[in-house]
């Protein structure tokens, strides 16, 4: 399997004036056409209970349907294809060098999901996460504007304000003036930090991405500790993966600590003037929000 090179330049220079950079083709037709094929097959499989040899307490291939009716599972050790898609991604030294200017050699992977949305599911409205997490996200089928699928807000990262989930329950078409759907073709890969006012829009269509986040080195890491021994396909994890992946996962030890701050003053520049608008947007649709619900209570009472 090998993989197009990355334009690394417009990837760092994306990230640092817009907070994400998206519409990375690096698959090859041939296993763009694959990985879809492989993800249908265990979205398909509609497994919602696992083998009694796969259980614990973290860890199964089972589909999970989240409130806003989202359904997600475990990526890893789902298809032989994908994971030899992941391993060699994450051993690709063009992409662990971008992965080292982003977030630093000593990052560790806290999450490797893969999520499909469809007509019936909820929006996810716009919020912040971990001020020290990158994630990454690859399109398993083509995406378009009529697609649900994360947006975000360009030069976001640079707020001073973390809104967090603040206004998590605002319709995310509100702010579609200033977001940016993550579109593009099967295998189509964007990377954004966390930090980035992001949500997911609603849609007509199937959309399904796989997600995987990093943490950076000095903050706190939410990972499941425990894995099975065998994949799904059978085969021993061990013999799939290799130790550099087992320590990215952090399995033996959790070297990090709990030692997050709000704001990273390396990277807050001066706020451009469109962010200051959309900064006092958000102002005023919390203050409308909290009104609303005070007018309310008083009409109740």
């Amino acid at each position: 399997m090998k993989f197009k090179k990355f334009d690394n330049h417009k990837i760092l220079e994306d990230m640092y004036e817009k907070g994400f950079s998206s519409n990375h083709n690096f698959l090859e037709y041939k296993d763009s056409i694959k990985l879809n094929e492989e993800v249908n097959s265990i979205f398909e499989k509609k497994i919602y209970t696992v083998k009694e040899s796969y259980q614990n307490d973290f860890w199964d291939f089972k589909l999970e349907k989240n409130t806003l009716g989202k359904i997600q599972t475990k990526l890893i050790g789902q298809s032989a294809f994908i994971d030899k898609l992941i391993s060699n991604l994450l051993n690709n030294e063009q992409f662990a060098n971008i992965l080292d200017n982003l977030i630093g050699k000593n990052r560790k992977l806290s999450t490797l999901n893969i999520r499909r949305a469809n007509s019936h599911t909820n929006y996810d409205g716009i919020h912040t996460d971990h001020v020290g997490m990158l994630s990454i996200s690859i399109l398993t089928n083509n995406h378009n504007r009529n697609s649900p699928t994360t947006c975000l807000i360009p030069k976001s990262h640079r707020s001073k304000l973390l809104i967090e989930d603040k206004v998590e329950n605002i319709r995310t078409e509100l702010f579609a003036p200033f977001y940016e759907p993550l579109t593009g073709k099967t295998g189509s890969l964007s990377f954004f930090y966390n930090k980035t006012w992001h949500g997911m829009k609603k849609g007509n269509e199937v959309g399904t991405a796989i997600i995987f986040s990093f943490i950076a080195e000095g903050y706190e890491i939410y990972n499941d500790k425990k894995m099975p021994q065998k994949t799904f396909y059978g085969k021993n994890f061990i013999d799939v993966f290799n130790d550099s992946f087992f320590n990215l996962l952090d399995l033996n030890k959790n070297i990090f600590k709990n030692k997050i701050t709000r704001t990273n003053k390396n990277q807050i520049d001066t706020l451009p003037k469109k962010l200051l608008i959309i900064n006092f947007y958000f102002y005023c649709i919390i203050f409308l929000s909290k009104t609303k619900k005070i007018i309310k209570n008083i009409i109740n009472n």
